[in-house]
Formats: structure tokens, C-alpha cells, sequence
């Protein structure tokens, strides 16, 4: 990908048993074996953003650090040579803000 820019965008990324709320339907996942994914990005331009991360089910607050549960509002990120892979992973980033929630 040669450059990706969002802008009040709502990303989410939620894995493991999900959490019933009324008046929904659940879907059924089926998980993906290993990770065989490369991903290269030459400039990524965030703006204004909000991002939540949940693994498991559970998204209860605990005091400290929750590397299983994050949620992050008015995040800017500008940042370049994006290079994702199952062995290695890296980036450039000049400019990153955001306000954590947790």
C-alpha cells in the first residue's frame, strides 16, 4: 500500500468470546490458523481517530496497565515505512497523540 489516511474513523479489533448485549445477534468466527500475513504501508496519516483493542471477552477495567484491553480517542499518528510480518515488524513514526481511556 503506498499511503493510508483515515479521519474520524472508529477501528476495532475484538478476539476471543464476545459479549452478549440485548437485542443483538451473535456471529459465529471461525479463527485462522497461524499467521502468514505481510503488510507493507509507505505512508500512514491518522487523524482525529479512535481505536479500541480487546482480547477475550472481559472488559472490565483493572488498575494499571491492561495490555488485553485498550481504548484510545483522538489519536494522530503520522508515520512511514510500515513493514508487518509474523517475524518481524516495523515503522517510522514523527508524530503520534492520543488519549487513553482506561
Amino acid at each position: 500500500i503506498d499511503h493510508l489516511a483515515l479521519s474520524k474513523s472508529q477501528l476495532r479489533y475484538k478476539k476471543g468470546k464476545p459479549e452478549k448485549s440485548t437485542g443483538s445477534k451473535e456471529l459465529l468466527t471461525q479463527q485462522v490458523p497461524g499467521n502468514d500475513w505481510k503488510v507493507s504501508v509507505n505512508a500512514i496519516m491518522l487523524d482525529d481517530n479512535s481505536v479500541e483493542y480487546q482480547i477475550g471477552g472481559n472488559s472490565r477495567k483493572i488498575k494499571g496497565f491492561n495490555q488485553d484491553n485498550q481504548e484510545y480517542s483522538h489519536l494522530k499518528l503520522e508515520a512511514s515505512g510500515l513493514s508487518y510480518s509474523a517475524d518481524l515488524t516495523k515503522i517510522a513514526v514523527t508524530k503520534f497523540s492520543t488519549t487513553d481511556h482506561l
